[in-house]
C-alpha cells in the first residue's frame, strides 16, 4: 500500500540519484492513498525532469494506477495489471484509530440521492 512514507522514502532515495538519463519506477502495488500517488508523482517527475517511466510487472492498482498515469511511459507485461481509481474517504474514530473507508463515489452518490429527495419534498 502506498502511504506518506513511501513518498518519503522514494524523495530521500532520489536527491542522491543521478537521473540525467531519466527514472524508471518498479511499480507492484494494490493501492493506497491518493495524495501520496500524486507526490509520487511530483517528485519523481521533478528529480527526473519529466523523463519518467513505470514498469509494472505484475499490478498496480487504485493509487498505483494514478502513479502509472502520471508516468510519461508505462511498460507492462501481457499479464499486468492497471486498476480502476477509486478515491476513499477514512473515517476515525475519537482515539484517532481507523473507523471506517468508504469509496467516494459512495459519499457522492449518497449526496446526490439526499438532494434528489429534498428537490421532491418541495
Amino acid at each position: 500500500m502506498l502511504d506518506d512514507s513511501d513518498a518519503d522514502m522514494l524523495q530521500g532515495v532520489l536527491q542522491q540519484t543521478d537521473l540525467s538519463g531519466g527514472l524508471t519506477l518498479f511499480l507492484n502495488s494494490p493501492g493506497g492513498f491518493a495524495l501520496t500517488a500524486e507526490r509520487a508523482i511530483k517528485i519523481c517527475r521533478s528529480y527526473s525532469k519529466e523523463n519518467f517511466e513505470v514498469i509494472v510487472p505484475n499490478m498496480a492498482k487504485s493509487a498505483a494506477t494514478m502513479v502509472c498515469l502520471g508516468a510519461r511511459k508505462i511498460l507492462m507485461t501481457p499479464t499486468s495489471e492497471l486498476g480502476p481509481i477509486d478515491p476513499q474517504v477514512v473515517f476515525k474514530d475519537g482515539e484517532g484509530k481507523t473507523a471506517k473507508r468508504f469509496a467516494v463515489q459512495r459519499l457522492v452518490r449518497s449526496y446526490e440521492e439526499l438532494f434528489d429527495r429534498a428537490v421532491q419534498v418541495q
